[in-house]
C-alpha cells in the first residue's frame, strides 16, 4: 500500500486489505462476485463522500424548518446539498438494495460496504444502518400487504429510495423499552399512534419502525406492538406528527436526530403484542452488525491518518516512523483493528448463516 500524505483520494476498498481478507474468509467467492462493486464503491467513498462529510461536519449541519412561508406546519429538515447528493447515491449503489435483488448479495457484502462508508462519513452510515434494519424486519416478519407496500421503497436503486428509522427511545430512557407510553389504537385496518419519541435519528427518512402500547391493560413489553410509520401519506401530505426540535450532538452532524410528537399519526401493524419488542430487537441485531462494521472502519481510518502523518513527519532528521515508540503505537492500533474486523465479520457470517439455518441463531445472537 502506497502511503500518501493525505488519506482522501484513495480507493478505500483497495487500501483496506484487512477488509478484503476478512470478507473472503467468511464469504468465500465474494471478492470475485462483488469485487468490482466494492472497488467502485471504495473509490466513491474515498473521494466524493469524504469531501461532503468534511463540509457537513464543519459548515452544513441540518436545520429544522417548523413552518412554511404560509405558516403551515412544514416538519421539514433542511440539509446541505452535498450531503443530500451522497445520501441519495449510497442507495443507488446498492448498500441496502443489493440484498433484495433476484440474485441477492450476502448481507456480509453490504455490511462490508458500511465499513467502507464509515471510514468517510459515520453520519451517512447511521441512516443506512437503520434503513437496512427496517428493510430486514419488513421483509422477514411483516404481513404480506405491509411488506409489499413499504419494502420496495427502501430497497429501490433508482435514486428515489426512502430511508428508515427506528423509533423506540422515549423520555424515560432508551433501554427500558418495556416502559413505552406511546399508544396505538386501531382505526379501520390501520392504527393511530400517539406519544413522544425522544431520540429519533434520521427523523425525516420516510419510513420508521415504532414501538407502541396496543394493549393498555398489559404492562411491560408484553403490551407492545410494532408499527411502520410513514412520514407522508399516500396523497403526499404529512402524516400527523410534529418535530419538536433537533438534538445538539457532539458528532454525526449530517444525520438529523429529533424529538417527535406522534399526534394520532397513521401507522400499519408489523406485529401485535406481545411481539413488538421481539421484532424491534431483530432490527437491532441487524443494526449492531452495521455498528460493529462502522466502528472497525473508523479505527482503520484513524490508523491510516496516523500512519500517513507519521510517514511524512520528520523529527531530528528522519521520519517519526523510524522511532520505536511510534512503531509501537502504530502496531498497537493495528492489533486492535485486526481483532475488531475478526469480530465484526464473524458476526456478519453468522447473520447470513442464521437466515438459512436456525441452528446458527444461538451463536449469532451471542456475537451480536
Amino acid at each position: 500500500m502506497e502511503i500518501t500524505p493525505t488519506v482522501r483520494g484513495r480507493n478505500f476498498f483497495k487500501a483496506d486489505q484487512n477488509l478484503q481478507r476478512s470478507l473472503e474468509r467468511v464469504a468465500p467467492g465474494s471478492l470475485e462476485a462483488w469485487g468490482d462493486v466494492l472497488t467502485d464503491f471504495g473509490h466513491w467513498v474515498g473521494n466524493e463522500v469524504d469531501e461532503a462529510a468534511e463540509y457537513t461536519d464543519r459548515f452544513g449541519h441540518p436545520i429544522l424548518e417548523v413552518y412554511d412561508r404560509e405558516g403551515e406546519t412544514a416538519n421539514r429538515i433542511v440539509k446541505n446539498p452535498a450531503w443530500e447528493k451522497v445520501a441519495r447515491e449510497v442507495y443507488v449503489r446498492g448498500i441496502v438494495g443489493l440484498n433484495y435483488t433476484p440474485s441477492p448479495a450476502p448481507f456480509t457484502v453490504t455490511f462490508a460496504m458500511n465499513c467502507l462508508l464509515s471510514q468517510a462519513d459515520l453520519s451517512l452510515a447511521c441512516p443506512v444502518t437503520m434503513t437496512a434494519s427496517v428493510a430486514y424486519v419488513l421483509d422477514k416478519f411483516a404481513p404480506g400487504p405491509v411488506r409489499d407496500k413499504y419494502l420496495p421503497e427502501l430497497t429501490r436503486m433508482d435514486g428515489a429510495a426512502k430511508s428508515g428509522g427506528t423509533w423506540a427511545t422515549e423520555l424515560h430512557g432508551g433501554s427500558d423499552i418495556g416502559a413505552t407510553t406511546t399508544v396505538a389504537r386501531p382505526d379501520g385496518d390501520r392504527f393511530r399512534l400517539s406519544g413522544l419519541k425522544w431520540f429519533t435519528s434520521n427523523a425525516d427518512g420516510g419510513i420508521a419502525l415504532a414501538t407502541a402500547r396496543a394493549d393498555p391493560t398489559v404492562e411491560g413489553y408484553k403490551g407492545l406492538g410494532l408499527y411502520v410509520v410513514p412520514t407522508h401519506l399516500e396523497d403526499g401530505s404529512l402524516n400527523h406528527y410534529r418535530i419538536r426540535r433537533l438534538k445538539e450532538k457532539l458528532g454525526t452532524h449530517g444525520v438529523p436526530t429529533a424529538e417527535i410528537d406522534l399526534l394520532d399519526c397513521w401507522a400499519d401493524e408489523v406485529a401485535p403484542p406481545p411481539n413488538g419488542l421481539r421484532l424491534m430487537m431483530e432490527a437491532l441485531e441487524n443494526s449492531r452488525i452495521h455498528v460493529m462494521m462502522g466502528a472497525s472502519g473508523i479505527q482503520w481510518r484513524a490508523y491510516l491518518e496516523a500512519l500517513s502523518f507519521a510517514t511524512h513527519r520528520k523529527a531530528f532528521g528522519k521520519t517519526i516512523t523510524r522511532y520505536p515508540m511510534v512503531q509501537d503505537e502504530l502496531l498497537k492500533m493495528l492489533a486492535g483493528i485486526e481483532a475488531s474486523y475478526a469480530f465484526a465479520f464473524e458476526a456478519g457470517r453468522m447473520f447470513d448463516a442464521a437466515i438459512l439455518d436456525d441452528s446458527a441463531r444461538p451463536w449469532m445472537r451471542l456475537v451480536t
